[in-house]
């Protein structure tokens, strides 16, 4: 019989502090969760009118002459709620010039017009209703726009900047990269072994290269500019070897 109290005395125990320990974890994570008081954020983001192939995966970076959009989304958690942005006073700068301000504007756009700058530093100073100013800011590169010659058809091999294809002739197009909205301003011009091409050989800017007797290597170039914005300007090259048949 003594055992069996000594036993039910040992059970006792035991139980008992497995139900205190139990208790204090659910105490401790009960005065953890009504301690954490949400983070507050300053998002600020910004996309171009560069533009780029739909299968490209990175960022739509932009050249001179594009266009940026700066937006900031501000979450400043305070009495047991995120507060109303909407009411507060925000102020821009685009390289330390005031660029907009007003209530509610927490979308900015401008024009890439230095042509010397390699990027853009963009600061939004964000007043609260009845708090101090808050400040966030972002630096946004500056890209020289592209243009990557490709074959129309898949069946030409194309190494770095050489193609080798089979065929008596070739179809070559272009793909931009960067170059902004430009609503239709852009210029595409070909050269062929240095020589202008006419628009008899180009149509809806695709070039046909054909291969003759006398050469089975060319050198092609594409050159693409914007009207009214001479330094904003592509050229990519690459060499044709046509192969014996």
């Amino acid at each position: 019989m003594r055992q069996i109290k000594q036993s039910n005395n040992f059970m006792l125990k035991a139980g008992l502090k497995i139900f205190l320990i139990i208790f204090g974890v659910f105490f401790s994570t009960v005065l953890i969760v009504k301690a954490a008081t949400p983070v507050n954020f300053f998002y600020l983001t910004w996309e171009s009118d560069g533009g780029v192939p739909i299968n490209y995966s990175g960022k739509a970076l932009v050249a001179n002459g594009g266009v940026i959009k700066v937006l900031v989304q501000p979450l400043i958690y305070s009495s047991g709620s995120y507060l109303n942005s909407s009411q507060w006073d925000y102020k821009w700068y685009v390289n330390d010039e005031v660029a907009g301000q007003g209530k509610n504007l927490k979308t900015i756009r401008f024009r890439l017009s230095d042509y010397n700058a390699s990027s853009y530093t963009v600061k939004v100073k964000v007043t609260p209703v009845n708090q101090a100013a808050q400040e966030k800011e972002i630096t946004i590169p500056v890209v020289a726009p592209e243009v990557i010659i490709r074959p129309v058809a898949s069946a030409s091999l194309l190494q770095k900047s050489l193609i080798q294809t089979n065929d008596s002739e070739i179809k070559l197009q272009v793909i931009p990269y960067f170059f902004g909205n430009h609503n239709g301003n852009l210029k595409l011009t070909w050269y062929l072994n240095d020589d202008r091409q006419k628009s008899d050989v180009v149509q809806d800017d695709i070039l046909t290269v054909k291969k003759n007797t006398s050469t089975t290597s060319y050198n092609v170039s594409a050159l693409m500019t914007v009207d009214g914005a001479a330094l904003t300007r592509a050229v990519s090259e690459v060499q044709i070897n046509f192969n014996s048949l």
